[in-house]
């Protein structure tokens, strides 16, 4: 480096030189676990012993760890080679914009289910960016200043009077579309109790769709749901119900919902995958309380200024050869997110959930989740999650401990000011619990690695994890 001085003998820049401009243009792969990526030498040596922000953990630290989630890049790399869409760039990442060119679905207003924000931000600039942009933080400015560019309110189709029909929504040709309404031309499917579906290739068969379809491209989302709730969960069973018994009754609280709001029919699909079940959806989150708001405000009769916790503002029950299956979903409008401060006004609305579900939830960096997981916890509710990384949920089961023993012994430091916290016995017991938080690759991801300067698995639900089990 060379310095440059002005008149005044101050050094405000340092000129970068030939040699270490041709360095700097070089990216360089930690060779230890070949998951970090830098600019140059000099980053990747100053990564090694200095966090990116305050209480991280340095590259030295995750090193080994990382070496370890690299042995699931074949796997991942496995759910996106099955698709001809499928295509893999230079650095191993996957541009979902590019194969939904191809099928003319990308956009924002006006492409049907395919409808949506775009841009960067994987959500939307809320909890610790948004704290971060009101605080002055450089990070939560830039984040807003980066949403202004693509103003797309999630959940726009919700402003009109009706849902879009499958073809509408889906805007493909109808052999490439997994049909809810169903005619001579397209049979509804086989009854899930009678099939296996374990991951997309058979999802696909049962669903009679060639993998040219895109369907996985935003279907990861219910089908998400569907694997928390059977598998990493266990609250649900296709093969529960029976034509003759009871209907089985399962109640899931969604928490926060932002780009499922532009499709929210494609939920349909389980009351396909849930026969002789009874299920109520609702979703809860900042977009939600936008979307209701603005529609109550401006928009009176839309669906979604006609949300109440007795409207749904879906309903779908499936043909009676797969198995007639009835969802409703709801919008819970009036807060931005599922907190303990109104949980016995929800739970009194909505009835006691079997379980709480939460997509790309990112749960160890926004402080708002911690008391939800505390609230969970301590009454012992079914909590599933999706996220992108496996690190993120190695991360996270340090964190859960930690949340509970500080509650322990600091009692108020997280419920503060909560009406009808739980009392300090019952957060005591749900400490002194040996709780377990197993991981595992979700079958149900969408396919193909994020644009993200690392080579670690890195993909929308990559990843289940049980915060809470029965």
């Amino acid at each position: 480096m060379q310095e440059h001085h002005n008149g005044q003998g101050i050094t405000p820049r340092r000129v970068i030189t030939t040699d270490e401009s041709q360095k700097l243009s070089q990216p360089k792969v930690c060779s230890a676990c070949k998951a970090a990526m830098y600019c140059s030498q000099v980053c990747a040596t100053q990564a090694w012993k200095v966090p990116k922000m305050a209480n991280s953990q340095t590259h030295k630290d995750l090193c080994v760890d990382n070496k370890r989630h690299m042995l699931r890049v074949p796997e991942f790399e496995a759910v996106l080679a099955q698709f001809p869409w499928g295509r893999v760039e230079k650095d191993g990442s996957f541009n979902a914009d590019i194969a939904r060119g191809r099928y003319k679905v990308l956009g924002g207003k006006g492409f049907g289910f395919w409808s949506h924000r775009g841009g960067p931000l994987a959500h939307l600039p809320s909890g610790t960016m948004a704290e971060a942009a009101v605080s002055g933080g450089t990070h939560g400015r830039i984040a807003q200043q980066i949403a202004k560019f693509f103003d797309y309110v999630d959940g726009t189709p919700l402003l009109e009077t009706k849902h879009l029909t499958d073809r509408a929504g889906w805007k493909l040709e109808p052999e490439l579309i997994p049909f809810h309404t169903f005619s001579s031309l397209w049979e509804p499917p086989r009854l899930a109790s009678k099939v296996t579906i374990t991951d997309w290739d058979s999802w696909y068969s049962w669903r009679r769709l060639p993998k040219e379809s895109p369907a996985a491209l935003i279907m990861d989302f219910p089908m998400s749901v569907y694997w928390l709730l059977v598998h990493t969960l266990q609250v649900a069973d296709p093969k529960a119900g029976s034509p003759d018994g009871p209907r089985v009754q399962l109640k899931v609280h969604y928490v926060g919902a932002e780009t499922e709001l532009n499709f929210l029919p494609l939920f349909a699909e389980l009351a396909l995958l849930l026969p002789y079940t009874d299920i109520t959806v609702v979703f809860f989150g900042k977009a939600v309380q936008t979307i209701v708001s603005t529609a109550k405000e401006s928009h009176p009769k839309s669906l979604a200024a006609q949300a109440s916790p007795t409207t749904p503002i879906f309903s779908y029950t499936a043909p009676e050869e797969s198995g007639a299956g009835r969802i409703q979903l709801f919008l819970h409008g009036t807060s931005d997110s599922w907190t303990p401060a109104d949980a016995d006004a929800t739970l009194s609305a909505y009835g006691v959930p079997s379980a709480l579900v939460a997509p790309n939830a990112g749960l160890g960096s926004y402080p708002s989740w911690f008391p939800v997981i505390l609230y969970a916890h301590q009454m012992q509710l079914p909590f599933g999650v999706t996220e992108y990384t496996e690190q993120s949920c190695e991360t996270q089961q340090l964190i859960f401990p930690r949340i509970l023993e500080s509650e322990v012994s600091m009692p108020g430091s997280i419920m503060r000011g909560i009406p009808g916290a739980p009392d300090a016995a019952t957060t005591r017991r749900a400490a002194s619990k040996n709780w377990e938080y197993p991981i595992e690759m979700n079958p149900f991801q969408r396919p193909g690695q994020r644009p993200v300067p690392t080579k670690l698995p890195n993909v929308p639900s990559g990843f289940a994890m049980r915060v809470v089990g029965k």
